[in-house]
């Protein structure tokens, strides 16, 4: 590990560590949650940025018959990559900043109906979307570990397949059944948990992710969701990562599988009691964001530097706002010292994370 990369990775803890410990002294002195932060928007904004935001999908859209276009044409690869790639980074900076999710900001939603899941799925929770995801990002890793077995061609049918499939499936069985059933809505939902934005019946007013997430009861299959998240951005971040790619296809597969139990193990192991899951989400969040900007950005001509820094920065963030969500989870359900032993796990947990995370993103 580099100086930078140790000095950042012992920041990163100090802080986390600081934040665990500071968010206990309410607790200690009161033994009450503290109240949720909002401030609403002024309505001329709010409905500005309605308008903005209704205007994505058709970007988005116009952007994807755009790419086709040029491919037809013979246009070069890199240059549509280059497209690609920040068209889903700025979908994902939206996602994060605004709490909508792929159904909302990307072209399927322009079909997508209101009405309820049907009965079936949602029994299954979001099962569906965590196998999807975890097939996702088998794919992705076998196929970055041997650059030349997709082609263009192949890449492109699958992604027309997609979205041909989850537009069907927003049209028929209706927009929320993406959350159940689409692993890029159920990716986009999970970076959510991020936003400092909300929308309600009046308007968009800034808000504590924290105190949003205490309100929520995490749905069936949303630990394998999470897993299925966290495993491959590890992958991307962690120094095995080039280890596994350089001796082929099977062992890249073999590094997520393994990635993926580890998550689900460590996952459970941090939030034993269930309300302490959705908790542990940002930090999920956090991961995934960094994993993306650190791979995209020096594709589209960023510094490494920078978008480690950048990727590191996101991350911690992340795990801060887990940090506070189970202060805030456990402190309404027990007395203060019950509170601090039953989120111990957790925050240990996010802490190491979160120094580990920094330390591979930086370096």
């Amino acid at each position: 590990m580099t100086p930078g990369a140790l000095a950042a990775t012992l920041a990163a803890a100090t802080l986390a560590a600081s934040a665990a410990w500071r968010s206990s002294r309410p607790a200690a002195r009161q033994g009450i949650v503290p109240p949720a932060r909002q401030r609403a928007w002024p309505a001329g904004v709010s409905r500005g940025l309605d308008v903005a935001l209704a205007a994505v999908p058709l970007l988005l859209a116009a952007a994807l018959v755009g790419g086709a276009l040029a491919a037809l044409g013979g246009a070069p690869a890199g240059a549509l990559q280059h497209a690609a790639a920040s068209g889903w980074l700025a979908a994902l900076a939206l996602t994060a900043v605004t709490g909508r999710g792929w159904d909302r900001l990307g072209p399927p939603g322009l079909l997508a109906r209101d009405r309820p899941v049907p009965a079936r799925l949602a029994a299954l929770g979001v099962w569906p979307a965590a196998v999807a995801l975890a097939l996702l990002a088998l794919l992705w890793v076998v196929a970055a570990a041997a650059p030349g077995a997709i082609s263009a061609g192949a890449a492109t049918g699958l992604l027309a397949a997609w979205l041909a499939a989850t537009t069907a499936l927003g049209r028929l069985a209706g927009r929320q059944a993406l959350q159940h059933a689409d692993p890029v809505t159920a990716l986009s939902t999970v970076v959510a948990r991020l936003a400092p934005l909300a929308r309600d019946g009046e308007g968009w007013a800034w808000r504590s992710p924290a105190a949003a997430l205490t309100a929520e009861a995490p749905a069936r299959g949303t630990l394998a969701l999470a897993a299925a998240a966290l495993a491959p951005a590890i992958v991307a971040l962690a120094p095995l990562a080039g280890l596994a790619a350089a001796r082929g296809p099977l062992a890249a597969g073999s590094a997520l599988v393994v990635a993926l139990l580890a998550s689900a193990a460590l996952l459970r192991l941090a939030a034993i009691r269930p309300y302490l899951l959705p908790a542990a989400l940002p930090g999920v969040a956090g991961w995934a964001l960094a994993a993306h900007l650190a791979v995209l950005l020096p594709a589209l001509g960023v510094p490494t530097a920078t978008a480690g820094a950048l990727a590191a920065a996101v991350l911690l963030a992340g795990h801060l706002v887990t940090i506070a969500a189970a202060h805030r989870a456990a402190l309404a359900r027990f007395d203060p010292r019950a509170a601090r032993a039953v989120q111990f796990p957790l925050r240990a947990v996010a802490l190491l994370s979160a120094a580990a995370g920094v330390g591979w993103a930086v370096g």
